[in-house]
């Protein structure tokens, strides 16, 4: 049971107390979910400092799991070079793609639509999670990475 939050909810996904919407990640976490990071390319970039230690304590607790950039490095570059993308989130879909990770906390239009695509992302489909009105697609998520 694994998912992948983008940068730009990681903050509210961060923040102390939890937002509402996270309350459901939350509660997923506690029965065994697991968020997938990684700590190179552009996700070095894009997230803050706390989320990195709140990323950090959740790895330490078996709640997340920090994925080697190098891993998945070759498929960022193909998706890159693939100009099938409206966002510039290949990171985010290479690590899909690498991990088998289906369900997706953001609200960036173009990265739902990229994560969508079936050329990019596929079987099994993509599930967006975007509020706390998503938390049934927290029950669906899959991964290849224990």
């Amino acid at each position: 049971m694994c998912m992948i939050i983008d940068a730009n909810v990681m903050g509210k996904f961060s923040r102390e107390p939890e937002n509402e919407n996270c309350d459901p990640i939350y509660r997923w976490l506690r029965n065994g979910g697991k968020i997938l990071y990684s700590s190179g390319g552009q996700f070095k970039y894009e997230i803050s400092a706390s989320a990195r230690i709140k990323l950090s304590k959740l790895a330490a607790k078996g709640n997340a799991i920090l994925v080697s950039a190098e891993k998945f490095q070759k498929i960022e570059s193909d998706i890159t070079t693939s100009n099938l993308c409206k966002s510039d989130d290949f990171h985010i879909l290479a690590l899909a793609s690498f991990t088998g990770a289906r369900v997706l906390y953001t609200t960036d239009r173009n990265l739902i639509r990229d994560f969508k695509n079936k050329i990019l992302i596929d079987n099994p489909r993509e599930r967006i999670y975007s509020s706390k009105s998503n938390a049934s697609l927290l029950n669906q998520s899959i991964c290849r990475i224990q």
